[in-house]
């Protein structure tokens, strides 16, 4: 395995529509996503192909580079071309796969994407209240806490907070 490039991130596929599904199903994963489930294969398609013609998003697979096998997808939605701002979002669905630096790798190559082929200039993105561990990850990448909507989205049985953190690249 390549110590120095361990993942790699490939444009989203519709082969990637079935570990979409199956990672957005499971509940631990869910857990901590603005994604409502159940999703269908047939609903991850559909949104294969919106997101294929939006040009104001990149939707990638992270890809493990020792077998080439998808473990999670990150993009950047609501890309603005007026302001060069856009939202990030990132899972990492192979749970084998948690805890081994994969998502701070996809987010550090995903900031430089950014900047050299969309020439954005600032990245936003939310996290649940209950997901720490992620806005931990994001703190340390140099992402700024820019505030919270207080009891904003309705999960996991509750009313939860939103945080907003975001990055100048």
């Amino acid at each position: 395995m390549n110590k120095e490039f361990p993942i790699y991130l490939r444009p989203i596929e519709l082969e990637d529509m079935e570990y979409r599904t199956r990672w957005l199903n499971d509940q631990e994963i869910n857990s901590m996503l603005l994604i409502t489930p159940p999703l269908s294969v047939s609903d991850s398609m559909k949104w294969y192909q919106r997101v294929l013609s939006d040009p104001n998003r990149e939707d990638l697979t992270i890809c493990k580079t020792e077998h080439n096998l998808p473990i999670g997808i990150i993009g950047i939605s609501n890309i603005s071309s007026e302001h060069l701002t856009g939202e990030i979002y990132i899972y990492i669905g192979e749970k084998s796969e948690w805890g081994k630096g994969y998502a701070k790798l996809a987010i550090e190559r995903l900031l430089d994407f950014a900047k050299s082929s969309r020439g954005i200039r600032k990245l936003y993105l939310y996290t649940l209240d209950c997901n720490e561990k992620a806005r931990r990850i994001y703190k340390d990448l140099g992402f700024s806490y820019e505030g919270i909507y207080k009891s904003h989205v309705y999960k996991n049985g509750i009313y939860q907070d939103l945080h907003i953190q975001s990055i100048f690249v």
